[in-house]
Order: C-alpha cells, then structure tokens, then sequence
C-alpha cells in the first residue's frame, strides 16, 4: 500500500475491534501451545509480517512488555506510520521494519528467528503465497508458533457487496472499495488447505473465522 490516499484512508479507518480480536487469539494460540509444551521457553520475540499503521503492534507491546515485537511492511509510508504510533505509545518495545515478507533469505539473513510469526490481512496481498508460506517457516525459532489470519474469498459478487456494507458502510468510499477488491483476491479454505500442503505444512490448521476470514495455525517443524 504505497498510495497515499490509501494509506491514509486504511489509517483512518476504526480497526480496533477487528484488531483487538486478533490480538487476543494471538495470545490464546501462544497459551495454548504453551500449555502443550510446544513452546518450552519464555517468549522472546514476535514479528508480525505487513503490520500496516502499526496498531496491532503497540496493542500486542502494551499487554506483553517483555516481548520485543518486529513490525514488518513493505511500504514505506506504513512503517513511518508504525514508527510514529509506537512513539506516540511510548511502546519502546515495538521494532519497525521495513522489508518484503516473502522474501524469506533475506528477512533470515537481517532480522534472524521469531518465537512467534503473526500476519494479518497480507495473503491475499502477495503475488507468491509459497514464497510467503516458506518465509514464515524460516523466521520461525525451533518449536515456534504461527497464527495468520486472512479474509476469505465470498462465493459471489453479492455476498462480497454485503459484507463491505456490514462491516464497512461508515468508512470512506475509498475504503469501500478496497476492502471489495480485497474479497475479491482472497483465497478460499480450500484454497490455503492446498497451499499448505504444497509446502509441506500438512500439519497446520486453516479453519474459517466468523463470516469473513480464515485461520491458520502452526509451529515449527523443529521440534
């Protein structure tokens, strides 16, 4: 999202709920995997790969302070936007980066390892999902978690224009319409299920998430 215009309107727009949500099932998958002795060791450090205007990053930071958490985005103004929320925040602990998140040799090679790699809202973004499924694998630290959420592709045109009109009919027409074209290139259940398995990541999960996003939930192989 290198346009101005656009990055200012997805700025501007009221997240917080929908990022809030996210945040928390971050925390629960952690805990869970915590509990099943996946993760054995304190957690250190997170990134969370297209991290936009940086909300999700100063709210994750302020609920866990001892976690340094890396706020990754190919776009410029999104990281200057990131940067200046975390300030704002005083959220010290909020690293931004900026970088492509599929190109896994050279995030490995600058930024090292993660205890947790999180996404919101950027599958449906990249041109090459095996490049971003092989990313994430390499930034994770043996016995890592994943959780990536995505929305999910409607089955018409006519479920899309509803769900823009439930979710989205107070925000600007710019927003509108990209949130529409978004539905629009979003993947499938079924589709993510394949892109898995092609990966070799057989053993992640991809479950739908309310009436518009899918899950997907993973660790490392290294265990």
């Amino acid at each position: 999202m290198d346009d101005a215009a656009e990055a200012q309107a997805y700025a501007q727009a009221d997240f917080s709920a929908v990022n809030s949500r996210f945040v928390d099932r971050v925390l629960e998958v952690v805990g869970d995997r915590e509990k099943e002795r996946v993760i054995e060791r304190v957690i250190e450090r997170v990134i969370d790969l297209g991290c936009g205007p940086g909300d999700i990053e100063v709210d994750l930071a302020t609920r866990r302070e001892n976690w340094t958490v890396f706020a990754l985005d190919g776009a410029p103004v999104m990281i200057e936007r990131a940067s200046r929320k975390a300030a704002e925040a005083y959220a010290r602990n909020v690293v931004p980066v900026l970088g492509d998140a599929c190109d896994a040799a050279d995030l490995s090679g600058r930024l090292g390892t993660f205890d947790v790699v999180m996404s919101k809202s950027l599958l449906h973004h990249v041109a090459d999902p095996g490049a971003m499924w092989e990313s994430i694998e390499r930034l994770l630290s043996p016995g890592g978690v994943v959780f990536l959420r995505d929305l999910r592709r409607p089955a018409s045109e006519l479920a899309a224009t509803l769900l823009v009109q439930a979710h989205a009919s107070s925000e600007s027409e710019l927003l509108q319409e990209e949130f529409l074209r978004s539905l629009r290139a979003a993947y499938t259940l079924v589709e993510v299920r394949r892109q898995l398995d092609e990966a070799g990541l057989e053993d992640w999960t991809v479950t739908e998430f309310d009436d518009r996003y899918l899950d997907v939930v993973g660790h490392s192989r290294d265990l």
